[in-house]
């Protein structure tokens, strides 16, 4: 299958037509999912809202993790999720009654 092959079959699905190559070859019921997997070590960066050098000093101490693609580096988007679960604030703050008795 060629570029050309792959690129006419995304047009297809996205204009919600199916041939009948994608009928054989995907299990019924299951979609192509649109959602990224990774994202740019930069990327990362932005959605966390914090400067480059810093995402590459987290990635550098080993408290983001990354996977290397040749020369690239990449964020898995689970690995962003996790690490903004695990610091989410919801999951560390008292209550708003005990901060007001204090």
């Amino acid at each position: 299958m060629g570029t050309n092959d792959t690129t006419a079959l995304h047009q297809l699905a996205q204009a919600g037509t199916h041939t009948e190559y994608e009928s054989a070859s995907e299990p019924h019921g299951v979609q192509e999912s649109h959602r990224r997997l990774a994202v740019s070590v930069t990327e990362a960066a932005g959605m966390l809202g914090i400067s480059r050098g810093l995402d590459y000093e987290l990635v550098h101490r080993g408290e983001l993790p990354v996977i290397q693609l040749g020369r690239r580096l990449v964020v898995p988007i689970v690995a962003l999720e996790r690490l903004v679960a695990a610091a989410s604030p919801l999951t560390s703050i008292e209550s708003d009654s005990e901060l007001e008795a204090r």
